[in-house]
Parts: C-alpha cells; structure tokens; sequence
C-alpha cells in the first residue's frame, strides 16, 4: 500500500466528485453520456458487480466514468456549467484545461502504474489552482478531503483503490509486480529508460541491462516493462515478468505434483519445500510466510499471466488472492487456516471468517476458485462456536458451494473422504482440505479428486485435493480445460 498513491487518489477522486454532483445538476440524463462513455461506464459497472442486479442508469454509470470523460462531458455541456459556475464559457474551457492537466496523474494512480516522482507536488500544485479559482467554491468534497489531510495525513491508508479501475485502460496484459519505488516514483535514468523503450519495440530478441548490485536494473527494466503496457501501439500481446529472486520448484520438487495432475496451469502448496532455484517448471507467483522453505504458495506454468491481486492484505498472512489472465481473468484465493499463527491482531477465533469477509470484495466477482488447507471441519463444530459452518454460511452467502460435498452428495462432517491422515494414520482420517466455486461453474468441473493415501503418505500426512476446471463455452468459446490447480500439503 502506498501512501502517496492513496493521498492522490483521494483528492483526485474527490474532484471527480464535485464534478459529477455539477452534471448531474444542470445536464439532462438523456445528454450527459455518448454511446461509448456509457459502454466504457458499463464495463466498469459490471466489473463491479459481477452478479448481476438491476439495470444501470445514467445516474449510476456516471460514477463509474473517469476524470477525462467528466472533462469531455463539461466542455460538450460548457454554456450550461458555465452558467453554473457564474463564469464565460471561455473561462470555463480554460478550467477545464487545467484541469485536464491532472488526468495522467490520475490514470497512474487509478490503472496501478508507477507513479512519476514529481506526480504529488504537481497535483497540489494544480489543485491550490483550481481551489483559488472561480470554480473552487463548488469543490466541497475537495475541501473536505483537503481538511482531512491536513488533521491526519495518514488517512488515506484506509482507502483501497477499486479493482474496476486497475484493471481497466490496459492496451498489454501482464503480471508486472509492484514496483519498490511506487513511493517515489521512477527518479532519473530517463536517457536509459528511452534507449531500453527503443530496444523493447525493436527486433532484439534478448536485451541485457547490466551493472552492479543495488544501482536500479530491476527499477529500470519494471518502468520500461509499465511504459509498453500501457501503449496502445505495444506491439505484444502480453509481457510475462519472471525474477530469479522469485523461487522455483525444480524437477525433483515438482515431479509427484506434475505427474500426478499432468502439466497443470497452477499449483497451491502448503508447506512446500522450494530449495531450488531458477531451473524448475513452475514459476512462483505468490508467497505467504516468513520461512523461504515452509508456508502457503501458488505456483503456476511459465508463461501463464498471473499476479497476486490488488485486494492481498499482508496482515492476513495465511490467506493468498491471486489473479489469473485466462480469457476473461478469474481469481484464486489460497488458504492455510493457521490460526495460531500470523500477524494478525486480535483473538485467533474467527481469523478464517474476517478474513473471509475481508475477501468479501473479491468473492463478489462470482469467479473465484477458494481452495486450500482450511485446518477445519463441521464435526469439531459445537452449539456454542459452530466454526466451520460459520464459515460455509459465509460462502454459501456469496453464492459458492464445496465442490466434495456437491459432488458426492454427503453431508458435512460425516465425509467419507479424508485429505489429512493424521500422523499418517489410516484410522485417523479427516477432510480438512476444501475448494468452493461458484454454484454455476459446477457443471465446469472436469476433474475433482482427493490423492491416493498409498502413494501420497509417503511423503506427508495429506494428499493433494485437485480441481480441474473448464469454463463455460459461453463466455470463453472454448472445451479445454483453462485451469488445473491443486491443494497439496507437504
């Protein structure tokens, strides 16, 4: 989380405010929105509700459209908000021209692009602008977040940036990470980050940047990579970042795992053992765990494009959300309920459940797999703290179903099933390993198995849990499995 992205989001996104509340006052519904605004506000509008609801008005697709369009709106609409504003229409163009000198500034902050490093001096610098203009009386919302940052800078860090907008305006899929420099943003080297840009959209197959430990290759290479995805003229279809600072399962790590679920596209691991380096086949795409060689993992194909999503709170350490650019994008959220560990405050009852809520937002999508070692099942259940089937109620809220129980028809805490062989006991078996999906992807599910004891407990006491799925023809056009995964404890 950054703080500086967050303080401009909150002002920038507060000017929008105040512009909308204008249109809304002196625009007529029918003229505000052209063909492909209300396009562009309804993809936004659907990526936040994924499931559905009554259809968009003008007024609800207004606030899913950005400050450029606000901009578009008000100059197409300049005699009326000019009236508004008690100003020419000319005066009131050349505001929305300074306005407009914000919208870069904005689409960084809202598309999860690296900051420039000037970005927040230049945007108070514009808006203590606006503020003494004509205009600025009708900024309360500005002003009101300018009061709250000057009585608590630190506010902004409640705020989280809707996923709607990260993942909108991408001219190139990637699964390019965070920078370490979003802060500040990307200082100097601008001859450096020119020649690179040039070399990218050239012929060369391979470019090579080198230099000593610590003088900002990997920044450099990070900004350059950011700078392509977001050109329209990219001449790429993805970029796929992979770092021998990340780990990787080499062949003697992963070959029970890809024989067993036969070159999967992803692989959930609980306590996995990752001492090799940069020569496997699956590439890790997130880690939960301050132990390099024990804790929660997700691990995919190369080549396939995934990232840990925007929503991952740290603090809830043992729950991993990660997004995978499959056709349309669908979502993973691994678990290892390890409520006696972690970092984070409060009683370890209910950490499953907050967590769960937290993840409210994610769950909403209606395309997410939930799949990991919950370390929970409904017969440890009691009158007093039912907690499992607190947390299938919560699942079952959002609309997801456990694909065993749905499956097999059995009820919950009389399985017959086991993915944990306690101590490797045979007479000691539990089924402690979930996946719930969305109730319509159940007729997707190609594959659904527990791992065979004979051939998993001699090396652990659970087996893997392993989900096949391919989506539905209708909104991917296609009968091949999209995505493997599986919940595997070692």
């Amino acid at each position: 989380m950054s703080l500086t992205r967050n303080t401009l989001f909150a002002l920038l996104t507060a000017v929008e405010s105040d512009l909308r509340a204008v249109v809304h006052e002196v625009v007529s519904e029918h003229d505000v929105l052209s063909e492909d605004e209300r396009r562009d506000a309804g993809r936004r509008w659907t990526m936040d509700r994924p499931r559905g609801g009554a259809e968009a008005g003008t007024r609800e697709l207004l606030d899913y459209v950005d400050l450029a369009t606000l901009l578009d709106i008000s100059l197409r609409h300049a005699g009326l908000m000019a009236v508004n504003y008690q100003l020419t229409p000319m005066a009131f163009r050349a505001q929305v021209d300074a306005l407009r000198e914000l919208v870069p500034i904005r689409n960084r902050v809202c598309h999860a692009r690296p900051l420039e490093p000037d970005d927040l001096t230049r945007a108070l610098g514009g808006l203590e602008v606006i503020e003494s203009s004509p205009i600025g009386t009708r900024l309360t919302e500005l002003i009101r977040v300018r009061r709250l940052l000057e009585s608590d800078p630190t506010f902004p860090l409640v705020i989280t940036i809707p996923d709607f907008w990260k993942r909108d305006q991408v001219s190139v899929y990637h699964n390019l990470p965070v920078p370490d420099y979003d802060d500040t943003g990307f200082i100097g080297r601008r001859a450096d980050r020119e020649q690179v840009g040039r070399l990218l959209r050239g012929v060369h197959p391979v470019i090579t940047v080198t230099g000593e430990g610590g003088v900002g290759k990997t920044s450099l290479a990070q900004q350059c990579l950011y700078d392509l995805a977001i050109d329209p003229a990219a001449p790429f279809d993805q970029i796929v970042w992979i770092t021998l600072k990340t780990n990787v399962l080499g062949p003697a790590g992963v070959r029970v795992i890809a024989g067993a679920l036969q070159t999967p596209d992803a692989v959930l691991a609980e306590t996995a053992e990752v001492p090799e380096l940069g020569r496997g086949s699956l590439v890790r795409i997130g880690w939960a765990g301050r132990n390099p060689q024990k804790g929660l993992g997700v691990f995919a194909r190369p080549g396939l494009v995934a990232t840990v999503d925007g929503s991952w709170d740290p603090v809830r350490e043992w729950f991993l959300p990660i997004h995978v650019e499959l056709a349309g994008g669908i979502d993973v959220l691994a678990v290892w309920a390890m409520n006696h560990r972690g970092q984070e405050p409060g009683p370890r009852r209910g950490r499953t459940h907050r967590a769960l809520e937290h993840y409210g937002p994610l769950l909403a999508r209606n395309r997410t797999l939930v799949i990991g070692d919950f370390n929970d099942n409904a017969q440890w259940d009691t009158l007093r703290y039912p907690a499992f089937a607190r947390t299938v109620g919560i699942l079952a809220e959002a609309g997801y179903v456990s694909l065993y129980h749905a499956r097999t028809g059995e009820v919950q805490g009389r399985e017959t099933g086991a993915s944990l062989y306690w101590y490797r006991h045979r007479d000691r078996p539990y089924l402690v390993d979930h996946a719930f999906v969305p109730a319509s992807w159940l007729a997707h599910v190609r594959r659904f198995e527990l791992g065979d004891p004979d051939r998993w407990l001699r090396s652990s006491d659970h087996v893997p849990l392993i989900v096949e799925l391919a989506m539905p023809p209708t909104r991917w056009e296609t009968a091949e499995p999209l995505l493997s995964t599986a919940a595997e404890s070692g």
